[in-house]
């Protein structure tokens, strides 16, 4: 965000030499919206379209507009889904494959204010949601010429006829055809306007975490056709907030939508006025590049929530108590610790002719990067050494084998690096490293892995990108080593095995690696059947070992984050899993305003 950035940049070269009490006392500009809650974002958005984004920052974004079936409760743990757009959990059949669920009466799609272009008449008031929304908005997943992200990871192979309706759409494409989205699903059916009735492939116990997804929202067929290619950037739902305005890598703004319900699982008119969320009508996120001036901006009462970065960190956290320290503290400021259901990771394209073929040398890789060092150099000790790439707060966690190759042994690299030059018919040639080249901080993390892997003799040149592009790259499989992470899409381990399922490969598949392992595929395919339990963390393990002896990646860091609040600030939270998480908070106007003018913020 253009502004804020640049003011920052006047501050360090006028008051640079200031103290922080001098610098909050300088004004800020542009007035701010007093009631508006105000937060930010860090990377440059993909797609506002459900189908198409699938990251972590965009899912966040847009799960104040959209909605889905089911959710999570705000604020609960362990982790509850609950209907939203379902008025109640599905009924299945007895062999498991058949879930009907009922559809919530009386909501409608709502535009955001000035859209009466789409839908004419007052607070621009769409279509009500039915059952055939769901059939087109999963449908829609499944068209090849999305390339969705989300079908690979919540349906392909799961709904009866929808791959079928998949290879259909791809043929369509290649004819220079539309998808004709009238061809009927025989696992998706419309049993009346209320009632949605999906037949499964197979018993599916983890399925009910797929309808809960925020890419399998319902969608308005009336504004994808209304909008054309402008709809990735014209969000049309359910939510609690409209989309008021968008501009790219500056500001997002959400305004409360007049017909929401107002809870996500309530029906129309039932929530007293004096209940209705959302709390805030105004909810605005800043796009920061960087995180240092988001800080300095946090500090001075623009900004009521964020992560703390590095340095925030070092200065405001207690590295021994992993508290707040008492200065900030008293400035009402609020510590809220967070260890990511995410790992990190540095992937490697296994179909790339160097990298592929040779397992010796992705070992050396893993062996010759020291996570202990770079989490307490770069990261201040806000992580953890993954055990294996499962991480805390699921069942298999501390059941998982250590993955061998998690600890730092250069002796053992090198020895390991005699074995893939001997593969590889000579030494191995310079390979590139692609990674989010828009915060500085992951240059320091890419420059920080091109020297640890220089010292078993692999050369890295570096390719930063933007956090868009890297995606559309990686989608593509156009390269070698990613620097990325995995954040857990619901609370079942499946979210994590399923990257390495050969199945899920393809262009824009969540098996970003190219994996093809016949036996853990043949073990996946048994444990997605089976209910949690002891059986299946049993096959869980045993995928786990397959996947870590072959090194599809180098298991970087388990994230702890450290998130600050203000005190003005009511109900904070920042869920795993779940939606619209802005519209439980509120901000105590008064409050915040009396902290400012007093300057003690």
């Amino acid at each position: 965000m253009l502004w804020t950035k640049r003011l920052f940049l006047v501050y360090l070269g006028v008051f640079g030499l200031l103290s922080m009490a001098a610098l909050a006392t300088l004004p800020f500009a542009p007035a701010r919206d007093p009631n508006a809650l105000y937060a930010s974002y860090a990377i440059n958005l993909r797609s506002l379209d459900p189908a198409v984004s699938y990251d972590v920052i965009s899912g966040v974004i847009l799960g104040h507009t959209y909605e889905g079936l089911y959710d999570y409760a705000y604020g609960v743990r362990p982790a509850k889904v609950i209907p939203t757009l379902a008025t109640a959990f599905p009924t299945l059949s007895d062999d498991g494959l058949t879930y009907t669920i009922p559809i919530r009466h009386g909501v409608h799609f709502q535009a955001a204010p000035g859209e009466d272009q789409l839908f004419p008449g007052p607070n621009g008031l769409g279509p009500e949601v039915t059952a055939d929304d769901f059939v087109y908005s999963y449908k829609r997943l499944a068209d090849s010429r999305l390339a969705s992200p989300s079908f690979s990871a919540f349906l392909q192979g799961k709904v009866v006829g929808l791959d079928a309706f998949f290879d259909a759409s791809a043929a369509s494409q290649k004819a220079g055809k539309p998808t004709d989205y009238s061809l009927p699903v025989q696992g998706l059916v419309a049993l009346d306007r209320y009632t949605l009735q999906i037949h499964l492939t197979q018993p599916n116990p983890q399925f009910i975490f797929s309808l809960a997804s925020p890419s399998l929202s319902a969608v308005c067929r009336r504004a994808v056709e209304f909008y054309g290619d402008s709809f990735r950037a014209r969000p049309v739902g359910t939510g609690p907030y409209c989309f008021k305005s968008y501009r790219a890598d500056y500001r997002v703004v959400l305004t409360a939508s007049p017909s929401y319900r107002g809870r996500p699982d309530a029906d129309p008119g039932t929530v007293p006025a004096d209940q209705r969320l959302p709390y805030q009508p105004t909810v605005i996120y800043d796009y920061f590049a960087e995180t240092l001036p988001l800080w300095h901006a946090f500090q001075q009462g623009l900004y009521d929530s964020m992560e703390l970065p590095k340095e925030g960190f070092l200065s405001a956290v207690d590295t021994t108590t992993r508290s707040l320290r008492p200065d900030y503290a008293s400035r009402g400021m609020r510590l809220t610790t967070i260890t990511d259901p995410a790992i990190d990771y540095y992937g490697f394209n296994l179909r790339d002719p160097v990298l592929g073929k040779n397992k010796p040398l992705r070992q050396a890789m893993c062996l010759a990067w020291d996570r202990e060092a770079f989490i307490r150099k770069y990261l201040a000790g806000r992580g953890m050494t993954p055990r294996g790439f499962i991480p805390p707060g699921f069942p298999i966690s501390d059941l998982q084998p250590e993955n061998p190759f998690n600890h730092y042994d250069i002796v053992r690299a090198k020895s390991l690096m005699k074995e893939a030059e001997l593969i590889n018919g000579g030494p191995i040639p310079p390979l590139k490293l692609l990674f989010d080249g828009s915060d500085s901080a992951y240059r320091q993390y890419a420059e920080a892995f091109q020297s640890a892997m220089a010292q078993i003799g692999v050369k890295i040149n570096i390719d930063p990108s933007t956090y868009a592009r890297l995606l559309e790259l990686v989608d593509a499989r156009n390269f070698q080593i990613c620097m990325t992470g995995w954040q857990a899409d619901y609370p079942d381990e499946q979210t994590f095995l399923q990257m390495f399922y050969s199945k899920l490969a393809d262009p824009g598949g969540v098996n970003m690696f190219g994996y093809n392992n016949p036996e853990f595929d043949a073990l996946y395919e048994r444990a997605i059947k089976l209910s949690p339990g002891p059986d299946r963390n049993d096959l869980y393990c045993k995928m786990v070992a397959m996947a870590d002896e072959d090194c599809p990646m180098v298991e970087d860091y388990i994230r702890v984050r450290y998130y600050v609040s203000r005190s003005w600030l009511a109900n904070y939270d920042f869920p795993d899993y779940g939606n619209a998480h802005r519209a439980f908070q509120k901000v105590d106007v008064a409050a915040r305003k009396q902290a400012l003018q007093s300057g003690h913020h």
